[in-house]
């Protein structure tokens, strides 16, 4: 798979390109099947770009852009735009993320390794972020540097 525009992730003050996709297992469950989105291009196969941030230690989607792909009959037409309102329609927002339990990766720093795939490339560092039901559990920085990186 080609490389694929990150969401992003705002922690402490601070914005990072998120190399996890925290919409996919919500958009996974048995209930919100039916939603899909325009793929975008190659480098977005997903269809959209959220915008995600950590307050008071609990993840929150602050916004989505991407558009609907709806089925009419046996074909598939280009859809309305999509906002944080339409996928959680009468939820308070920004909506917290309480389905998400997973390590979310932010990589920053230099590109040490470039991969055309996903979110495989390399970086300097990466935040790590722990969650269990959109509640930070804990989070740590990763040094990649060269010498430094885990095994």
């Amino acid at each position: 798979m080609t490389a694929q525009v990150s969401d992003a992730l705002v922690f402490q003050g601070n914005s990072y390109p998120l190399y996890s996709e925290p919409l996919h297992a919500w958009l996974s469950r048995r209930s919100n099947k039916g939603i899909r989105f325009q793929r975008i291009h190659t480098g977005c196969q997903r269809g959209y770009v959220a915008k995600w941030e950590v307050i008071d230690d609990r993840l929150y989607l602050t916004s989505i852009r991407g558009k609907f792909l709806l089925q009419v009959g046996a074909s598939f037409v280009t859809g309305p735009e999509c906002s944080v309102h339409d996928l959680f329609p009468g939820r308070e927002q920004p909506v917290l993320a309480d389905w998400v339990t997973e390590s979310l990766r932010c990589p920053f720093g230099e590109r040490l390794h470039y991969v055309h795939s996903a979110y495989a490339s390399i970086y300097e560092h990466e935040l790590v972020l722990q969650f269990q039901s959109g509640v930070l559990k804990e989070y740590k920085t990763v040094d990649n540097a060269p010498g430094r990186r885990p095994r």
